[in-house]
């Protein structure tokens, strides 16, 4: 069948017929969580410029090193552990939050260990790759999002990108790769949405 027919019948069907292209036929050179690391890096090179310490996959259960946080960044003036999670896309929306929540307990126990009589104060923020389908879900769950993530976006931005103090509350911004910067997340609804 042509091209245009194979398009009335998925229309007729309710299912319009949808045609990409699939992986490269070569291999990919380099590592499958590539993307995922550079969004560790950006974030790692940003720390350091304001003088913080960041530690790539720090193991929070130094026992079971499978549960880390994807960064963890050491304010010594600010005497903060900031921990960051970064995200390409969420396969499971609740699974994250679940694991981002064990991390951040799990963190506040190392920041007792490293600050002795007063332990560094632990946050957590979200970075995430601005792409339209992370946007379509932010938009689409905007309510529970914020729920867990009530942290003010600007502020972390502020912190993540001049070195300010981070806000108390957990938060989540976008990490734009190709501009190399944080931007704010700017809550909007999408049509439709719960």
């Amino acid at each position: 069948m042509s091209l245009s027919t194979w398009v009335a019948f998925g229309l007729s069907i309710g299912q319009p017929l949808a045609v990409g292209f699939s992986r490269a036929l070569t291999p990919e050179v380099g590592p499958s969580d590539a993307g995922h690391l550079d969004l560790q890096q950006l974030a790692a090179r940003l720390a350091a410029g304001h003088g913080w310490r960041a530690t790539f996959e720090l193991p929070t259960r130094p026992i079971d090193p499978r549960h880390s946080a994807d960064l963890a960044v050491r304010d010594d003036a600010g005497r903060r552990l900031l921990v960051l999670e970064c995200w390409n896309r969420f396969g499971d929306l609740g699974a994250a939050v679940r694991s981002s929540s064990r991390k951040l307990a799990e963190a506040a126990g190392l920041a007792a260990l490293i600050g002795g009589e007063r332990p560094y104060a632990v946050a957590l923020c979200w970075l995430v790759r601005p792409t339209a389908e992370n946007r379509a879900l932010l938009g689409r769950y905007p309510s529970l999002i914020r729920s867990r993530l009530p942290g003010s976006s600007t502020g972390w931005a502020r912190a993540l990108e001049l070195g300010t103090p981070a806000p108390e509350e957990p938060g989540i911004v976008w990490l734009d790769l190709a501009r190399r910067r944080v931007i704010p997340v700017r809550w909007t609804r999408t049509p439709g949405a719960g």
